[in-house]
């Protein structure tokens, strides 16, 4: 069951990582903004992320959890795992409430501008993509991070061992 939940987490993390690349690359690409092509692009980054994204993010985390399940005690001794886990929430927390509704605030602003590109509608798109551009190098970074830090502990012979954080945790008995 263990393998399974860790080939589940893996997996999730693959479509989550694989899914930012490929939004950043088409954000990246993206053509003019009065092109009929950048609502396309705009649709394809919104189903994607609802669709491989935010459920790529439900299968690490979920995973994630049942496998911190199997560990014995293992918040009271790993520094590491605690890291872990806020970065995780900043990643989710980011990507519900700021890329997701950034994307669709993108879409409504290329659809309104199908009738005519004003200096501020087009300010405003730019806004709003410079917003899921940031978001989108933060999750990266801190993707490539907790993954770090999963197979630095998992790992004993990795390039750069971790510095024990449980001396930090541990309970001082009075």
């Amino acid at each position: 069951m263990f393998q399974l939940f860790r080939l589940a987490h893996i997996v999730g993390m693959t479509m989550f990582m694989g899914s930012l690349i490929a939004y950043n690359v088409a954000g990246n690409v993206a053509p003019d903004l009065q092109s009929p092509d950048y609502l396309v692009i705009c649709k394809f980054i919104e189903t994607g992320a609802l669709s491989i994204t935010l459920w790529g993010l439900v299968l690490t985390v979920g995973t994630g959890a049942l496998l911190i399940g199997f560990g014995k005690n293992a918040f009271a001794t790993s520094g590491w795992l605690f890291l872990k886990i806020i970065i995780s929430v900043a990643i989710v927390l980011l990507t519900m409430f700021i890329f997701v509704p950034s994307v669709e605030q993108t879409i409504h602003f290329a659809r309104n501008g199908v009738y005519g590109f004003t200096p501020k509608l087009a300010r405003a798109i730019y806004d709003a993509k410079d917003m899921q551009e940031k978001v989108l190098t933060f999750n990266i970074i801190a993707s490539l991070m907790v993954a770090y830090l999963g197979v630095a502990k998992a790992h004993s012979f990795s390039l750069f061992k971790l510095p024990d954080f449980s001396k930090l945790f541990k309970r001082k008995n009075a």
